[in-house]
């Protein structure tokens, strides 16, 4: 894909211009360039939140360019490397729903996430940021690098995060 970066105006907004890179869940990352963002982005930009975007981007991209990882690992990685973490709402929703048994499992969370509801989607994505925080408190001898490098890991550590999610 091409990522390119344009202002119509000194403080205007950042625009992306250049193919769509994703389609559903399926990311292209055929293009191995380095993107480089850091002469676009202001201070301004960043206050209103628009590097996460671009960060969330681009780890999608690094990881479809890895190989084939589930939706919740996509979107969990993409949030937690980008700077999110769970806001208190957040917490409490997915150990509300755990508790009542409504939480899904992280191998239900497939779909396309751009055609859920509002609130499927604050579900799935308080899940995966959930699970990814899991990972790293419980996991962290494993790491992200090694999981993405060893992929038949997911299997046993996605089982250990539904366990944990679900308590």
């Amino acid at each position: 894909y091409q990522l390119v970066l344009r202002r119509d105006a000194e403080d205007g907004p950042v625009i992306h211009e250049g193919p769509v890179i994703a389609v559903g869940d399926e990311w292209n990352a055929s293009n191995r360039a380095p993107i480089d963002i850091t002469s676009v982005i202001t201070a301004a930009d960043r206050a209103r939140g628009w590097v996460d975007i671009f960060a969330s981007g681009i780890v999608h991209a690094c990881l479809a360019g890895l190989g084939h990882f589930p939706t919740w690992l996509h979107e969990g990685l993409a949030q937690k490397l980008s700077g999110e973490t769970l806001t208190p709402y957040q917490r409490q929703l997915v150990h509300q729903m755990a508790e009542s048994g409504q939480l899904p499992k992280l191998e239900n969370l497939s779909q396309t996430w751009a055609r859920m509801s509002a609130t499927h989607a604050t579900v799935a994505y308080s899940t995966a940021l959930a699970a990814i925080e899991l990972f790293y408190k419980y996991h962290r001898g494993v790491g992200a690098r090694n999981l993405l490098r060893n992929p038949q890991m997911l299997a046993q550590i996605q089982s250990d995060l539904d366990r944990r999610l679900h308590r």
